[in-house]
């Protein structure tokens, strides 16, 4: 794992800072699988939450986060979504030396408010 990594370990603790600072609400976890997500509720709109997560990869920060929504389930036929449930963000987002699990939040906020007008609407987005 990437954190285990003497090299990143100052890159979790600012990346711990900013999410801190910027997202007091989400909460650093691990996965079964041994990977670090940070999870919290959004409210892209208000009235309406969702209990997102930014996992990191084994390769971070080389590879973006993948984000999921957990709570409430997307509706399945969304579209811009992966096999394994995370939502589609697109890589010309993620900047290795720059991004951070903050910057990611306000990505995944945006695409929950597309996903909330395609649920009205059936507009693909």
């Amino acid at each position: 794992m990437w954190y285990k990594d003497a090299k990143w370990q100052s890159r979790l603790v600012a990346e711990c800072e900013i999410m801190r600072g910027r997202f007091p609400r989400f909460r650093l976890q691990q996965v079964a699988s041994g990977a670090l997500q940070w999870a919290g509720a959004l409210e892209p709109i208000a009235g309406v939450a969702f209990v997102v997560a930014v996992r990191y990869p084994d390769r971070y920060p080389y590879h973006p986060p993948r984000f999921f929504v957990h709570d409430p389930p997307l509706d399945e036929r969304s579209p811009h979504r992966y096999g394994d449930g995370s939502v589609c963000i697109h890589k010309r987002h993620w900047d290795p030396m720059r991004g951070t699990a903050a910057s990611c939040i306000p990505l995944i906020s945006a695409w929950l408010v597309a996903y909330l007008h395609w649920l009205q609407t059936g507009e693909e987005f």
